[in-house]
């Protein structure tokens, strides 16, 4: 038998439904809890587990038919595992982070970074002769590392498209106008980036799934995160994230998100949702936590069937390469122009 029908979200384009529930029971890959999704095989409604975060088999290749769940044998599940203790090879974000601050002390025309090992390079320069490789890096990059490093541009993944800084610009004033004190970054490097180096009374938490990061910002700045299943890669970011939730107290906290507009809205709403319930849960409060959505605009009419209070702002953000995208908003439209006291224009 099927899950309820009520929890089934459709794609027409796919012909992939999406079935939202609880994560906890669902198998892992090594991108965290898998989704559920059913299609139709012949006359048969059937339903399989694949990754949340890649949309192409190249990228992750888990796949579980749904009744073939309580069937896995011991030796798969230790594949499982072994795939997931891979994929996390490699990251010790404090010795990263030292790194970084040994980096920073040098002149920059001393400082080099691999991109073939995603890391700064400290000793054994022979190791990376033949690699990828950034040199003499500025101030300015290390602090924002979005202008250093390629972008992640897969479109079945990240899709990293980064917004101008004029855009970056005009949403942190915004946050200020509104007398928000503390941003969760959910994709938004370049946010984070500048109230880090240069916004004085904010404070700021980034959420990404791009684990270069790691290299540039600290432990308490930087959560290894996939959206998609509110899945933090290790258990001490997770704490981190829910530590800055506190620190809050319930007040003047503001989330913006830009996810990759290839992705389906449900998961991500229902990650949203998560987070302001958690939101409510430790700072006892009764109100709702703020979001900013960036997303294409003509994804509306699906984010608005999986989160209805949500309103479009009549505001273009710029991202790189000329594309622009409208700004979603929470709830948040009336207040928003009330307080800018400005007609936003496209």
């Amino acid at each position: 038998m099927g899950p309820d029908l009520k929890a089934v979200k459709s794609d027409r384009c796919t012909g992939v439904d999406i079935i939202i529930e609880d994560l906890k029971s669902h198998p892992c890959c090594p991108h965290g809890p898998t989704l559920m999704f059913s299609k139709d095989v012949g006359q048969v409604k059937k339903y399989f587990y694949s990754c949340s975060a890649c949309r192409d088999r190249k990228l992750c290749n888990f796949f579980l038919w749904a009744d073939e769940k309580d069937k896995v044998s011991k030796h798969k599940l230790d594949a499982w595992e072994c795939e997931r203790i891979t994929f996390l090879k490699g990251i010790n974000h404090r010795r990263q982070f030292l790194a970084f601050n040994k980096v920073s002390a040098l002149p920059a025309p001393k400082r080099s970074f691999c991109n073939t090992c995603s890391k700064f390079i400290i000793e054994d320069e022979c190791k990376h002769a033949e690699h990828s490789i950034i040199s003499d890096i500025t101030d300015n990059q290390l602090s924002h590392p979005s202008e250093l490093l390629p972008p992640l541009v897969n479109a079945k993944k990240e899709a990293q498209y980064l917004f101008s800084k004029e855009s970056v610009k005009f949403l942190v004033d915004t946050f200020l106008s509104l007398n928000y004190k503390y941003v969760i970054c959910i994709g938004t490097p370049r946010i984070h980036e500048y109230i880090q180096s240069s916004v004085k009374g904010l404070s700021s938490i980034l959420l990404d799934i791009d684990r270069r990061y790691h290299n540039f910002f600290g432990p308490l700045e930087f959560c290894w995160y996939n959206s998609f299943n509110n899945h933090f890669f290790f258990k001490e970011a997770q704490l981190v994230f829910e530590d800055f939730l506190k620190s809050s107290r319930g007040e003047n906290t503001v989330l913006v998100t830009d996810p990759p507009f290839g992705g389906r809205t449900e998961p991500l709403a229902q990650t949203f949702s998560t987070i302001n319930n958690k939101y409510k849960s430790l700072t006892k409060g009764n109100g709702e936590l703020p979001m900013f959505w960036i997303f294409p605009y003509f994804m509306e009419p699906q984010i608005q069937n999986s989160l209805p209070e949500f309103q479009m702002v009549d505001y273009k953000v710029r991202l790189l390469h000329a594309h622009c995208y409208t700004e979603m908003s929470r709830n948040y439209f009336e207040v928003w122009r009330a307080t800018l006291k400005i007609e936003l224009s496209n």
